[in-house]
Formats: structure tokens, sequence, C-alpha cells
């Protein structure tokens, strides 16, 4: 799974090379970054999504889940 995510990033890298402004890029790069529990960086692409997008409802939902994730882990310990 995670040579998968490597994978998906590297492409997802190379097309923000080329357009950094691209919402639904940064979107599904910060979706990849959550479910590698790489919550700073997901939650950068997201903010960065939302910023140029605030309609994107795919950021919009990541970054409740990141939020999510981030408590639970707080409060697990």
């Amino acid at each position: 799974m995670v040579e998968k995510f490597k994978e998906e990033l590297s492409s997802l890298n190379k097309s923000l090379e080329n357009t950094p402004n691209n919402a639904q890029a940064l979107s599904a790069r910060g979706n990849i970054y959550r479910m590698m529990k790489k919550y700073e960086e997901a939650l950068k692409d997201l903010d960065k999504a939302l910023e140029i997008d605030p309609n994107n409802c795919h950021a919009l939902g990541n970054v409740e889940n990141v939020s999510s994730n981030r408590f639970i882990r707080i409060m697990v310990g």
C-alpha cells in the first residue's frame, strides 16, 4: 500500500510542478498524506486547495477527516 501512495505522490508532485495552483491535485495529494498519517502535510495541501477553490468538497471533507484523526491521536496518545 505504501508503494502505491509513493507512486501517486510522485505523479501528483510532477503535476503540481507544472500547475502549482491545481486545487484538485492539491486535494488529492492532501488526501494521500492523510491516509499516510502525515497530517501536517495533508492540512497544508488541503488548506491551499481551499484557498484556490473554497467550494472544493473533497478538500473540505478531508480537512474534517484530518482534524478528526489528529484529535483521536491526541486522545489515545
